[in-house]
């Protein structure tokens, strides 16, 4: 047969102790508990707030209500009402986001 001297390289002893190492790594990875980072929080917290202050912005609280203004300063370039809509889906995809990236499943 072929007995290895020391310095020989194996490739398929080598490829064993591969398998078993990321094997062990996995295995201990799952057991330990997953924390949530800052990144995570600061994701959430950013979206309560987008969210809050575009709603506040929109019922008039800072000041000008913007239909209003849009209606009296109307310009050659000016988006028409529905337009608008677009935020729904963007604010909606942001909150799966916001609360998905919570989730040690999905991380």
């Amino acid at each position: 047969g072929t007995a290895l001297r020391p310095g020989k390289f194996c490739p398929q002893a080598l490829r064993a102790m591969q398998a078993v190492s990321v094997s062990a790594n996995t295995a201990n990875a799952a057991m330990e508990p997953v924390v949530l980072g800052w990144r995570n929080w600061a994701n959430l917290l950013a979206f309560v707030l987008t969210f809050s202050v575009s709603q506040l912005a929109s019922t008039g609280i800072f000041g000008h209500f913007r239909f209003t203004d849009s209606g009296k300063y109307q310009t050659l370039v000016q988006p028409a009402v529905w337009a608008f809509a677009i935020w729904a889906p963007i604010y909606l995809w942001e909150l799966v986001f916001a609360v998905s990236q919570m989730f040690p499943s999905i991380r």
